[in-house]
């Protein structure tokens, strides 16, 4: 079981398609457990529930898209070979050099002007906008 954890370990359509159903029930029990322990930490609250409601809708979207790809022997070889390309590993890992680089830039960036005038605040909507920045960079990167 602990064979299929890993990506390096897909060799065949059966290892991807074992690799999912390690972890897919993972993931739900994983979430399940944050769940938990947020109604734990700060009881029920409409913060509780979109957080909830933030999990439970993409965990239904990526079984929905698991069904599918288990029951399309075409599906399921396209998204191994994506899985397993070197050519696309080779992007992705220029890719969040990439982000790496200019993360660290608007980090040095940060601590200068703190240091040299005022605090920077940031609330969560400049923290969402660079989050998608980043998800979009990495869309139009990894496009065919």
């Amino acid at each position: 079981m602990f064979h299929y954890l890993f990506k390096h370990q897909i060799k065949t359509d059966e290892d991807y398609k074992r690799y999912h159903l390690v972890w897919f029930p993972l993931m739900i029990v994983l979430a399940i457990g944050f769940v938990l322990v947020a109604i734990k930490a700060s009881g029920r609250t409409a913060a509780i529930y979109g957080f909830v409601t933030g999990i439970t809708i993409p965990l239904v979207c990526y079984g929905i898209w698991f069904f599918v790809l288990l029951t399309n022997p075409k599906r399921l070889r396209a998204a191994r070979l994506k899985l397993t390309d070197e050519r696309r590993k080779l992007v992705e890992q220029e890719l969040w050099s990439h982000v790496g680089q200019v993360m660290t830039f608007l980090l040095a960036v940060a601590v200068l002007y703190t240091a040299l005038w005022k605090p920077i605040l940031l609330d969560s909507t400049q923290l969402t906008i660079v989050f998608y920045l980043i998800f979009m960079y990495k869309i139009f990167k990894t496009r065919k």
